[in-house]
């Protein structure tokens, strides 16, 4: 899993985006710096849900965290996803890079739960009992153990006339039946 190594206070903007084939990414223009390479940290699960941080090598700080695919999905109940009583911060994560340990490219294979719900995209690498502070960025909020290691990614602030795409791509990559059949029992838009 990625570490944090720190918190900088650095001005953070995001960029959202959603798209039909590839459901979100956020990323983070002010962390990179463009003459330095990228490192990749890949994490799938069992049924090849996606997700990719891109962390500068220099900066040590993330530029962009995308949602490749997402094969499997489930409704966030309150009971899953509830994580008001965790303690937050607010600040731009600096990574610990040793991980990657010469390497550009790491893969991960996880058993996290993707979640949707509430106008929020939930990924979970571990149950909320260990998760102990949420790191909050705009647009996603990073959750951690307590060896500082990110377990969990909430995108948030998902802009109304993004959410179809973002659902459209849901419902393209999934079991299209649950997936709607959540949209109308939480009156989101119907994305068939």
């Amino acid at each position: 899993m990625l570490k944090l190594q720190g918190i900088s206070q650095d001005e953070i903007k995001s960029y959202l985006e959603t798209d039909f084939y590839v459901p979100i990414t956020v990323e983070f223009p002010l962390n990179d710096i463009p003459s330095k390479e990228l490192f990749y940290y890949r994490i799938f699960n069992n049924k090849s849900s996606f997700i990719e941080v891109k962390v500068n090598s220099e900066s040590k700080k993330i530029f962009s965290i995308t949602i490749v695919s997402i094969n499997d999905i489930e409704y966030s109940s309150k009971e899953l996803t509830n994580f008001s009583d965790i303690p937050k911060c607010i600040g731009n994560p600096i990574i610990d890079i040793d991980v990657w340990n010469d390497k550009k490219i790491i893969d991960s294979k996880d058993n996290f739960t993707v979640m949707y719900g509430d106008n929020k995209l939930f990924f979970l690498l571990e149950r909320i009992e260990q998760i102990t502070r949420r790191l909050v960025l705009p647009n996603i909020e990073l959750l951690l153990n307590t060896s500082d290691e990110i377990v969990g990614y909430i995108f948030y602030d998902i802009p109304v006339d993004k959410r179809k795409d973002l659902e459209e791509g849901i419902v393209a990559s999934t079991n299209t039946a649950i997936f709607t059949t959540l949209n109308k029992s939480e009156g989101l838009s119907n994305a068939e």
